[in-house]
């Protein structure tokens, strides 16, 4: 199979670079030449070592420099080739012929570059001449052509063009019915993806935490039948003969036991927390006749959020943000919204900030401090008393690590009651 050459089309700018770039090239070639002459006729003029052809040929290539009049070739006029007469008597004929040749050779070159260079200019002339024409007729091409369409719609009948714009019209307040319904498809599979991935998230912490409840009972009861069964054989006469440091060393033996005895401590100060904490949950629950009061009365319409598009959710969070007040009394004052902080809540948003803007104020992540935060907000504690707590153990730093928190929290409980 034969392949065709590749052809490459030039524009007229390009081919004017193209052509500027090659003069250039040439007259840098043709410095080079005659800085190369000038090196061969100062090496005959070192050569010969005489004071007067030193200064003759210098006088020359002054003359070569200063002339703006008359081309390169008018360099070497009659009287300088006369004043090859001042040479010294002594001076050896083959050197004089030298000396003529190459400044003959010098002025062959320079005529026959200023030649080029003429005809350099006036082709260069020709061409930007040619293109302007080309470009003159080219408006004028297209400038006819707009007028001949101007024309034929001023020829067009005038009921056509009013049912033209009624059909335009149509056309685009169709699309825009497309462009919104595209838009609103676009949100609700958005909205669908982050529902079904904080889904997958929670289903996998759920499945996460019972696996790890599950081996925990395990532990337990391989523990206690290992206790049991080592408690019921216990002998202590076999076991002092063996040397138990609770017999032989019973020093040794408390502090070995520390550890763990400190360990079962705060198992049991934590049970204490989790039994007054159920108290105070059962005191909170309303008796049966409240519950059947409640549920007479009509329950709080839920808010759906309507599907919306980037755009007005971000112009919604941004309002939202505008509107929590920044001033510790007024934020202070603002109804949080408890019903709408539910685990996933407090466990996803909310524990992420928290994490962060612990490592960020005290340089570590404190898992205990962290965790006495989270344990205040599911206690729906007010921001005075997050405040006071959080003033131990930051300092100054704890107003604005507070006004942080409650403003993260004012906002992520009203954004879920707006849907």
């Amino acid at each position: 199979m034969l392949k065709s050459p590749a052809q490459i089309t030039l524009d007229p700018t390009t081919k004017e670079r193209i052509a500027e770039l090659d003069a250039m090239r040439d007259e840098e070639a043709d410095m080079q030449a005659d800085q190369a002459r000038r090196e061969q006729i100062n090496d005959v003029v070192s050569a010969i070592k005489g004071e007067k052809v030193d200064s003759f040929l210098d006088s020359i290539m002054d003359g070569s420099t200063s002339s703006t009049s008359g081309g390169l070739g008018d360099l070497l006029s009659k009287t300088q080739l006369d004043a090859l007469d001042d040479l010294p008597a002594d001076f050896p004929p083959e050197q004089r012929e030298v000396v003529l040749r190459e400044i003959q050779l010098f002025r062959d070159r320079a005529a026959m570059k200023d030649k080029e260079r003429k005809e350099r200019e006036e082709q260069m002339a020709l061409d930007r001449l040619r293109r302007e024409e080309q470009h003159r007729e080219a408006e004028k091409e297209r400038e006819k052509q707009r007028m001949q369409r101007e024309g034929a719609d001023s020829k067009r009948p005038e009921w056509r063009k009013r049912g033209s714009r009624t059909e335009d019209d149509k056309e685009l307040e169709e699309k825009r019915r497309e462009k919104r319904q595209q838009d609103m498809e676009a949100a609700f599979r958005e909205r669908e993806s982050r529902w079904e991935a904080e889904e997958a998230e929670r289903a996998a912490t759920r499945a996460k935490l019972m696996r790890s409840r599950e081996e925990h009972f395990v532990r337990l009861e391989e523990k206690k039948a290992r206790l049991e069964k080592e408690l019921a054989e216990w002998d202590d006469d076999v076991e002092a003969e063996k040397g138990h440091d609770f017999y032989q060393n019973r020093e040794r033996w408390y502090h070995r036991r520390r550890p763990a005895r400190q360990d079962e401590q705060g198992r049991d100060e934590r049970d204490r927390r989790a039994e007054e904490q159920e108290v105070e949950h059962a005191q909170r629950v309303p008796d049966a006749d409240e519950v059947q009061r409640q549920e007479k009365e009509p329950a709080a319409p839920v808010i759906v959020g309507r599907i919306m598009t980037r755009e007005e959710r971000t112009a919604a969070q941004q309002e939202l943000i505008a509107s929590i007040p920044a001033e510790k009394e007024e934020l202070f004052k603002w109804q949080v919204k408890w019903t709408y902080m539910d685990e996933s809540l407090l466990n996803g948003n909310i524990k992420e900030f928290v994490t962060r803007k612990v490592q960020e104020y005290i340089g570590e992540e404190d898992s205990f401090f962290i965790g006495e935060i989270m344990e205040l907000l599911k206690k729906h504690a007010k921001g005075e008393q997050v405040l006071n707590e959080l003033g131990n153990a930051l300092g100054d730093d704890a107003e604005v690590f507070t006004l942080k928190l409650w403003r993260r929290v004012v906002y992520e409980t009203e954004a879920r009651s707006q849907g």
